[in-house]
């Protein structure tokens, strides 16, 4: 949805007035007396920002995308398992040349540095904040989370955005300008356990970890037998792949991983790390790590970490590999709930494109909800170094879908 508006440029650009449009009109401003964001200071006019520009796609090919979604997903269907290659994908969604150079032209007239994605459908531009504010008439502000104390200051508009409409007809939006994150809070480590925690005395839950915390938790061997996952998974060739994605400050520790691994009987290994890492234990990221190798143990894995947190920033990086991971796990949640019905729902909007596009071509999405629902009623202990929790707070619906998505 678009909203048309006749805005003078003011401050911006004195002495010019035409109609600008604003691509996420839908999207409320912020709201502090309902988001956990706080909004501070007012950004400096130097200071950098990376934005991803998200370009429209056509309405017939966003259909024969999902057309080709479909078929190639659905067991019986002649094109079944015909997965697109990348050139292929960039093919059918055409995003015209003369689309990506006026978008490119304008934001690099700005003063921004643009980079295209391979699939012609985002740009990235770095640009000074001052140069954003004009180009967008916004106000950005710094936004610290009002909580969780660890998290990094976000920059993001006060009051919404807005494009002159000779470009806006060629973006569907500007992230990591109204969205807002999800984080979770730290659970609770020092309550006392719930009775509902314990085993039931009909049930037997394997150990398979040789920690004697990790007694009546759900270790790997839980899972194996929960979900009855062949031994043959834990060895032998695959032509398969996946990767975990990870955000601001959640690194991993080899020592962690290895301290699991031993005790656990799971091969933790990694082979690639895509956007660096720190030995700092991160508790989500270790999560991650450790129990998509305890469920797909002979899979190779591939951690991408990335700086922002941005699910378009991610699909962006994710887009740019040569040979992208086939299944990845992503661990993601936007306080804004037009944006969550995009990424999850919606075809049409760019969030849910890059969820169809990709798997197209033959990718596996994962969201990682069963982590969060671990954690509902605050009772969840990740115990260091082994991140396990009690068999009786297991989700089904999370890591079904991961072991699905493992399995194909």
């Amino acid at each position: 949805m678009y909203a048309l508006t006749l805005l003078g440029a003011t401050a911006y650009t004195p002495g010019s007035y035409a109609p600008r449009l604003s691509p996420e009109a839908e999207v409320p401003h912020h709201d502090h007396s309902t988001s956990s964001w706080l909004r501070e200071e007012r950004a400096s006019p130097q200071a950098r920002v990376t934005l991803t520009v998200a370009l429209r796609v056509e309405g017939e090919a966003l259909k024969r995308l999902e057309s080709t979604f479909w078929a190639v997903s659905t067991p019986g269907d002649p094109e079944y398992g015909k997965h697109l290659s990348n050139d292929q994908v960039t093919a059918l969604l055409n995003v015209s040349h003369e689309r990506v150079s006026a978008a490119s032209h304008h934001f690099a007239a700005a003063g921004a540095e643009v980079t295209v994605a391979p699939n012609r459908d985002m740009l990235t531009v770095v640009m000074t904040a001052a140069e954003a504010e004009a180009l967008l008439s916004a106000r950005l502000h710094w936004y610290r989370h009002s909580r969780v104390k660890a998290a990094p200051r976000l920059l993001r508009a006060a009051a919404g955005y807005s494009l002159d409409a000779s470009v806006a007809q060629h973006v569907s939006l500007v992230g990591e300008l109204v969205q807002f994150p999800h984080i979770a809070e730290k659970a609770t480590t020092d309550a006392a356990e719930p009775a509902s925690f314990s085993a039931a005395a009909d049930e037997e839950w394997p150990k398979g970890c040789a920690a004697a915390q990790c007694d009546n938790f759900v270790t790997p061997a839980v899972l194996a037998m929960r979900y009855k996952i062949p031994a043959a998974a834990a060895s032998g060739s695959t032509a398969s792949s996946m990767a975990v994605a990870e955000y601001q400050g959640q690194y991993y520790k080899t020592s962690d991983l290895a301290t699991f691994g031993e005790s656990c009987k799971v091969d933790v290994s990694i082979k690639e790390t895509i956007g660096g890492d720190l030995p700092v234990a991160g508790v989500e990221a270790e999560l991650d790590i450790e129990y998509i190798k305890a469920v797909a143990p002979a899979v190779p894995l591939t951690v991408v970490y990335n700086s922002q947190y941005s699910l378009l920033a991610w699909a962006r990086q994710i887009s740019s590999l040569e040979n992208p991971p086939l299944v990845r796990s992503v661990s993601y949640g936007d306080e804004c709930p037009v944006s969550v019905a995009r990424t999850v729902s919606s075809v049409l909007g760019p969030l849910g494109l890059v969820r169809q596009r990709r798997e197209a071509a033959g990718f596996g999405r994962v969201h990682a909800d069963g982590e969060r629902r671990l954690h509902e009623g605050g009772r969840a202990r990740p115990l260091h170094p082994l991140r396990v929790w009690r068999p009786g707070r297991l989700r089904a619906r999370g890591l079904r879908l991961l072991e699905e998505a493992v399995q194909a």
